[in-house]
């Protein structure tokens, strides 16, 4: 008998998971100031700067410390760039 695999439903434990999801915290606390001081609390907005920053075009880079550090271990061209998929 092999391994389970899962439905969906419910998880199974130690399956792996297809998951590739993006997040990034400072991003988020940069989104949340910008919409208190515009006054726009759509999620339209909140998704706009998610995609944005996923791709690599990150509205709030040139503040940013993680993607400065990012910079300085990479190079010039930022990592998120370079993915192949």
């Amino acid at each position: 008998m092999g391994v389970p695999i899962g439905t969906g439903l419910v998880e199974i434990t130690g399956e792996k998971s297809s998951d590739k999801g993006f997040f990034c915290i400072k991003l988020a606390a940069f989104i949340t100031k910008e919409m208190k001081e515009s006054g726009d609390t759509s999620f339209d907005f909140w998704h706009q700067r998610f995609k944005e920053a996923e791709s690599g075009a990150c509205a709030y880079k040139d503040r940013c410390p993680n993607y400065a550090k990012t910079i300085a271990k990479h190079g010039r061209k930022p990592i998120q760039l370079s993915l192949n998929f």
